[in-house]
């Protein structure tokens, strides 16, 4: 852990030993080490070696990754799909793995001198090794029969001083070149990194493609002033009274003290002016509602409940 935090420390964020993000790291960069510390085998050992000898690193995307304010947004919500992340430390390793690799990756005979491997598939959860051992041995074609490619890159551990390393792109299936592809790459690079014994400098930032902070701040200083609606005010008015005649608005919460009290939920009182917007012609589709009304303060006011402490009188 330490190795990681000491090349990681160049980065914006900084990651504790709890970082799901860094614990990913470590695993896949002590997979590498164990690979070259492992004696020179003979053709023969190596044909007799299985594939569940191997020190593969996978798992579901969400957990290669830290859910704070510096995560993308996109990758986060991609990360409730059923997507799977596999490393592999050395393809060349195993002729059952190579050949999955070189199809996988449309690698030709000269390019024998990658040597590690990242790649995110969607389908059905890979539950363990031996899952995932049987679905790489049965070859590419039955595997993608069952798994879509999203992205993945091949690559040798050799780092320049702009943060880039020689690699190639997987031969994806459905390809998701934005969120998914730079965190894949940056990971490469850290990976890279680790096992030079080098910290990243000024040239990666963070292993994300945009962060969910910046994506707010941008958006809070970049969003144009809506204009004054008066004829919305005349329509709230005119259905207030229906609004709060709904018996989804109250809700029995305990307050900070621990006493059980009733609060008026803001989500529900939105969502009731949602449903008797319908009523009105000025609304014909989902879309023109959203984009006179909801913005990121109508999105958080959303989550609030309001209530009155008994012992405030």
């Amino acid at each position: 852990m330490d190795s990681v935090m000491k090349t990681c420390d160049g980065l914006e964020v900084k990651l504790s030993d709890k970082s799901l993000f860094a614990r990913c790291l470590c695993l896949m960069t002590h997979s590498c080490r164990i690979e070259e510390l492992q004696p020179k085998r003979t053709e023969d050992e190596d044909l007799n070696k299985t594939m569940a000898d191997i020190p593969l690193v996978f798992g579901p995307l969400r957990s290669f990754m830290d859910r704070d304010d510096q995560v993308d947004l996109e990758l986060s919500c991609f990360s409730n799909m059923s997507v799977t992340v596999v490393f592999v430390p050395n393809i060349g390793i195993h002729t059952v793995l190579l050949s999955f690799i070189s199809q996988l990756f449309g690698l030709q005979k000269d390019q024998a001198d990658y040597k590690h491997a990242i790649f995110a598939v969607h389908g059905p959860s890979i539950l363990d090794k031996t899952h995932l051992v049987n679905l790489l041995s049965a070859g590419y074609l039955d595997f993608i029969q069952i798994y879509d490619v999203m992205h993945g890159f091949i690559f040798k551990p050799d780092v320049d001083d702009k943060m880039l390393l020689p690699s190639q792109q997987a031969d994806a299936s459905y390809p998701q070149q934005g969120s998914l592809g730079a965190f894949l790459r940056n990971i490469c690079v850290l990976v890279a990194c680790n096992i030079q014994g080098r910290a990243v400098n000024k040239s990666m930032k963070l292993p994300y493609l945009k962060p969910v902070k910046k994506l707010l701040v941008d958006y809070l200083i970049n969003r144009s002033s809506s204009a004054t609606l008066t004829w919305l005010n005349v329509f709230l008015e005119r259905i207030r009274s229906s609004i709060f005649s709904m018996d989804n608005l109250i809700l029995k919460i305990r307050d900070p003290e621990g006493d059980e009290v009733f609060g008026l939920i803001i989500g529900s009182m939105l969502d009731n002016v949602f449903k008797f917007r319908a009523k009105d012609n000025r609304y014909k589709h989902h879309e023109e509602w959203a984009n006179s009304n909801c913005c990121i303060e109508t999105v958080c006011a959303s989550a609030m409940v309001i209530f009155r402490q008994p012992k405030s009188g």
